[in-house]
């Protein structure tokens, strides 16, 4: 956040170390140190306000050099930039929860604090909510500061950016759907198998997630020195992530994970004991030792023992489910345990699976004992049906990439928004019902409408697309749909002047967001129109679409100024 021209050099240095944790980047490219400095925030448990533990922290880091006032003084001149990378990280692990909104609001504070002059400070964080919320874009609007903010958004790397087109060709040649694997685990893998070597792989029976496991757990034998089977060492690492999912933890100190390990493998740790060659023999702790050191483990923060990624999380938390292992040892509170972000780690991480393993998951998590939300039950029948039935309300689905997915015409969808989607060959079986529900920013391409009993569907059960893209003709069965309740006092020229006038009075912005459902329902009259409308504005910059908000851009008010303001 600041008035950021263009990302100073600092920062390709910042992005080539695979930092750990929350760091705070304070860099000098001039004269001032000579080199970064990188200080692990979420480590400082002496001050439990960010911005004591910002001041605290540069005390220790300049205490013979500097005096923080100077560093501050620098900042603020622009100097020193000053990153803040992984914001949500400092958070409450609910950032819905108001507790970590109030926090946000305080450390946001704290930064903006610093923006005097010519101060550059760049904060990196997971796409989240609240920095879409209409309550962040008032706080901004009242700071007394005058700041500038610009937004950058990373796209998801695509297929190619991954593999040769020669381990493509072959995927394809062997029917593999490569937009099922594309995981960053397996991509990496792949991408290091040789041609020969990916081609022996895809003739076996087993999938390329089996393949996987094989190698690493394989390699692990050796590189630790244990007689542990591939399946003994997946069944040791099932039980931890069932115990740990039952907690609902992802990570937690090393002596809490060797306890677990060895107090539930007790008898099969014995009996390898028992029965290895190796003089003299491991003790227990030894043992447990060696295991909580396992390749797909991995130091978190604060020195905590997690999984090495989500993906191989997912996996074992989806293989416990299928393998019925929650429900023999919790057989009437399992859908309870299993809380829904651990869930969606599973339907992510399956989708990678075979359409076999990928249906026993789905049968399992269609139990309507889970008390999951609309929005999960959308992407849980996408990812491992590509079926979409049922009602669905109240939600917005974000940056998902459906492909060949049937919707059912029994969907009912009520206040349901899909931003910043693509469809691609995927069939919509009319009629289906969208009240108050429709598209924002999405991509269609070879997608069509299937099995059509209305020709022209009610008003109410229409869907709107705004700002929506589509090379071919699939939008147009309600682009060339006129309202039946018209307005002649509405025009495309006046609408486009109402739009603007919700963000700017007397000529002058004084607002940078508003939310485009609410924005719509003003226009009951003219929805369609206003779709249009919100689509030129689109296409000509005024303003850009993204997660339900619509925000304005900065050549938007010197427009205004020049078609419709006349002081």
């Amino acid at each position: 956040m600041g008035s950021i021209k263009k990302l100073p050099k600092c920062v390709k240095y910042w992005n080539m170390l695979a930092i750990k944790g929350l760091y705070l980047d304070i860099s000098d490219w001039f004269w001032l140190f000579g080199r970064s400095k990188y200080i692990e925030l979420s480590r400082n448990r002496e001050a439990r306000i960010f911005k004591h533990i910002l001041l605290n922290e540069i005390d220790l880091q300049f205490q013979h050099t500097l005096k923080a006032e100077i560093v501050l003084h620098e900042i603020q001149q622009g100097r020193i930039p000053l990153i803040i990378d992984g914001f949500d990280e400092l958070l409450s692990k609910d950032i819905s929860e108001p507790a970590a909104n109030r926090n946000a609001e305080s450390m946001l504070k704290t930064l903006v604090d610093l923006l005097d002059s010519k101060a550059k400070i760049i904060i990196t964080s997971r796409r989240t909510a609240l920095f879409n919320g209409e309550e962040f874009f008032e706080w901004m609007q009242q700071s007394s500061k005058k700041y500038q903010v610009a937004r950058y958004s990373l796209a998801t790397p695509q297929i190619s950016d991954w593999l040769a087109p020669e381990q493509i060709k072959i995927l394809e040649e062997a029917n593999i759907p490569i937009n099922n694997i594309s995981n960053p685990v397996l991509l990496s893998y792949i991408r290091n198998t040789s041609e020969t070597e990916l081609e022996n792989l895809l003739h076996s029976r087993n999938t390329i997630i089996d393949k996987y496991f094989k190698f690493i757990l394989n390699r692990e034998r050796e590189r630790q020195d244990i007689s542990f089977t591939n399946e003994e060492q997946l069944r040791i690492l099932r039980k931890l992530v069932r115990i740990m999912t039952e907690f609902n933890i992802k990570s937690e100190s090393k002596s809490f994970i060797k306890e677990i390990i060895k107090e539930y493998n007790i008898n099969l740790l014995n009996e390898y004991i028992k029965k290895t060659n190796q003089l003299p023999k491991p003790t227990l702790d030894e043992i447990t030792d060696t295991l909580s050191n396992h390749a797909l483990l991995d130091r978190k923060q604060n020195d905590e023992i997690g999984f090495i990624n989500e993906f191989i999380l997912g996996l074992l938390i989806g293989q416990n489910l299928v393998f019925k292992k929650y429900q023999e040892h919790n057989p009437s509170t399992y859908q309870d345990i299993i809380h829904q972000d651990l869930a969606a780690l599973a339907v992510a991480s399956y989708m990678s699976e075979s359409d076999e393993r990928k249906l026993e998951l789905w049968e399992i998590l269609n139990d309507k004992k889970f008390k999951y939300t609309d929005d999960f039950n959308l992407y849980k029948n996408i990812c491992l049906r590509n079926e979409v039935n049922e009602s669905y309300s109240e939600s917005i689905v974000f940056d998902l990439n459906i492909e060949n997915t049937t919707f059912k015409s029994s969907c009912i969808f009520k206040n349901f928004i899909f931003s910043d989607c693509t469809f691609q060959q995927c069939k919509f079986s009319t009629p289906i019902q969208f009240l108050n529900s429709g598209f924002i920013n999405c991509k269609f391409f070879n997608c069509s409408w299937e099995d059509e009993t209305n020709d022209n569907p009610k008003i109410e059960y229409r869907p709107y697309f705004s700002g929506c893209y589509c090379p071919d003709n699939f939008l147009q069965k309600y682009e060339d749909a006129e309202d039946d309740i018209t307005d002649e006092s509405i025009n495309d020229i006046s609408l486009e002047q109402i739009i603007l006038e919700h963000f700017i009075k007397d000529g002058k912005k004084y607002k940078d967001m508003v939310n485009l459902s609410k924005m719509r329902n003003n226009f009951s009259n003219k929805q369609k129109l206003f779709d249009k409308t919100i689509n030129q504005m689109n296409n000509a910059k005024l303003i850009a679409l993204n997660g339900g908000k619509c925000f304005l851009l900065k050549d938007a008010v010197p427009y205004y100024r020049e078609h419709y303001y006349h002081n």
